[in-house]
Order: C-alpha cells, then sequence, then structure tokens
C-alpha cells in the first residue's frame, strides 16, 4: 500500500467501534432487530439444570466405570486370595491322605515282618513247652518210684486206702507186686490169706477186688490221675489266647502204662 493512502494518526479527531456483521445461514446480513436477544432468567437456569444433568450423568458414569474397575480388582483380588486358600487346604488334605496311606502300608508290612519272625519263635516256645512237661513227667514218675522202693512199707498205707474206697464193707482180697506182698504179709497189716502176688503190677500200687467192685489203685492210675488234674487245673486257669493251648494226652500216653480213656474214668470202685 502506498504512503498517501495513509491516514495519519494526528489527522483523525474521533473513531467508533466496528464489529463484524451478524450472518444468517443464508449468509445474509441480520439486521440489529433479529439479532438473538439475551436469555432469560429461566432459560439460564434451564441451562444450568442441564449443565448440571450432564456433569451429574458425566460424573455418574466416571464413578461407576471407576467403582466397577475398584470392585472387579477387589473382587479379583479377594477371590484369589481364597481360592490360594482353599487350593493350599486341598494340597494339605491330599498330602496327608497320602501320608496316612503310606504309612498304613508301611504298618501293614512291618506286621507282616514281625509275624513272619515271630512264628518260628512260637513253634519252638510251643516245642520247648513240650519237652519240659515230658521230663516233668519223667522226674516226677522216677522219684515216686523210687521213693516206694526206698520205703516199701508205705505199701501199707496204699492199701488201707484202697480197701476204704469200697463202697460197702465186704470180704475182699488184694493183688500187689511179688516184693509188696511180701512186705505186706511181714507187717501183719493184712490177713496173708487175702495177698496175692501179681508181676505185672508195679511196685507201689494195688488192685482190690470185692464179690461187687474192682479198686484200681495201680502206681500208674495214681500218677497219671494226678498229673493230669494238675495240668486241667493249669489250662483253666491259664489266660484266654486266640490259639488253643498244647494238648498234653501224647505226653501222657507215652509217660503212663495205661491208655488216656483209662485215666479218665471215675475214681469210683468197678462194680464185677
Amino acid at each position: 500500500m502506498a504512503d498517501k493512502d495513509r491516514i495519519p494518526a494526528e489527522d483523525l479527531t474521533a473513531w467508533e467501534r466496528w464489529e463484524l456483521p451478524v450472518m444468517n445461514e443464508q449468509g445474509e446480513e441480520v439486521s440489529a432487530s433479529e439479532r438473538v436477544r439475551p436469555p432469560t432468567a429461566a432459560e439460564l437456569e434451564a441451562i444450568r439444570e442441564a449443565a448440571r444433568q450432564e456433569g451429574f450423568q458425566s460424573g455418574y458414569e466416571a464413578g461407576h466405570k471407576e467403582g466397577l474397575a475398584a470392585g472387579r480388582k477387589a473382587g479379583h483380588q479377594e477371590g484369589y486370595a481364597a481360592g490360594l486358600e482353599q487350593g493350599r487346604e486341598e494340597g494339605r488334605r491330599q498330602a496327608r491322605v497320602a501320608h496316612e496311606a503310606e504309612l498304613t502300608q508301611q504298618i501293614q508290612a512291618l506286621q507282616a515282618l514281625l509275624t513272619a519272625l515271630a512264628k518260628p519263635l512260637e513253634q519252638q516256645h510251643e516245642a520247648l513247652e513240650q519237652a519240659l512237661v515230658n521230663l516233668v513227667l519223667a522226674i516226677c514218675r522216677a522219684v515216686i518210684f523210687r521213693e516206694m522202693q526206698l520205703a516199701p512199707e508205705a505199701i501199707r498205707d496204699v492199701v488201707n486206702q484202697a480197701v476204704r474206697a469200697l463202697p460197702v464193707e465186704d470180704t475182699w482180697q488184694v493183688w500187689l507186686h511179688p516184693e509188696d506182698a511180701a512186705v505186706l504179709r511181714t507187717s501183719g497189716a493184712v490177713e496173708p490169706s487175702l495177698i496175692h502176688e501179681d508181676s505185672g503190677l508195679t511196685r507201689g500200687g494195688c488192685r482190690v477186688v470185692s464179690r461187687e467192685s474192682v479198686v484200681d489203685y495201680t502206681l500208674e492210675r495214681r500218677f497219671q490221675k494226678t498229673v493230669q488234674a494238675m495240668l486241667a487245673q493249669v489250662t483253666a486257669h491259664a489266660p484266654a489266647q486266640e490259639e488253643p493251648s498244647p494238648d498234653y494226652t501224647q505226653s501222657l500216653d507215652d509217660l503212663s502204662d495205661l491208655h488216656t480213656d483209662v485215666l479218665e474214668a471215675p475214681d469210683e470202685p468197678e462194680s464185677e
């Protein structure tokens, strides 16, 4: 622009404000009378209410979103912690069950081993017990027989006991070993005519016979019945066991001159 078109500032005496014209949608200038009037109080209140609602909705949505995210995070953490604890408890339970099963198997294996080791010991114990019984019976028999040889006069008491075992007072006769018969005759305790000899009888025993009864007072029978009563008493007072007590019948048969059936016969005299 040329300087001649510029108006110097000192030549200006007054100025007025100029504003851009207001244009409508068609691009035409709007007159001053058609310009937008300022909003009323009600409109301003409506605008403020709309803005408040918009802000509330925006805040609600933002808070809901933030709360939902926080809730999800807290729920996830809580669920994770609960699931972790439940998993740990289930793991401990499974480990405990597995340990108990393994321990039970080990105990059963140990019991089986102990049973296998104890069985030979039980067999040896039974064999030793049987041997002790046999030894005791043999010693007792030897001692009794020896005593009868050292004290032959004891045959008088044996005969008196046999006679007292008769059910009724009656005429009787006695059979003894020849040596015992000689001792009894010498003692004068029994009429010699009532004394008879039987070499099949062992010294220390006798057999008394009347018209109606027979009293077997042989040494073998008296000894074995005494031993049998002793063993029966021991068995009766023994503590209860899962396995039956040893049977000493064979020991009695081996050490006796009489069968067990004879030993179990009643003590009463036999009637003829």
